[in-house]
């Protein structure tokens, strides 16, 4: 199942590459706990804020054409079956091509606000614009 997810989408995913990541903690002793051994990038120029209700790890990707993407993934214990209500606000965006599930959906943003819940071990691949 997860293989045909990713066969919905690799077309797409293949034509972007890894720059860096980002993480958002609720963990008090962040980031001594989840993401100690990650840099990361403090900042970047597509995204005013982000975060999580849980844990958010999330990939930054650039597109063969300049665009930007964001892989944004729930970073909960999957054993403790958490969802993560996950917020995004994006820079000069109106709208974001949303992929989960290998499933692709177009998402009218309101003045550039992204919110999803990803269920426990799940993901999401962004591309605002």
């Amino acid at each position: 199942m997860v293989n045909q997810e990713v066969l919905n989408f690799d077309h797409v995913y293949l034509s972007f590459d890894w720059v860096d990541v980002m993480t958002y903690s609720t963990t008090p002793d962040f980031p001594v706990v989840n993401f100690r051994m990650i840099e990361t990038l403090e900042s970047h120029p597509r995204i005013k804020s982000f975060k999580g209700s849980e844990d958010v790890l999330m990939g930054v990707f650039k597109g063969k054409n300049g665009e930007d993407g964001f892989q944004v993934v729930n970073f909960t214990d999957p054993a403790y079956g958490k969802s993560n209500d996950v917020v995004i606000n994006f820079k000069n965006a109106t709208h974001a091509l949303v992929y989960i599930d290998g499933e692709a959906s177009t998402v009218k943003l309101k003045s550039g606000r992204l919110s999803i819940t990803l269920p426990s071990g799940s993901s999401m691949f962004v591309i605002p614009y």
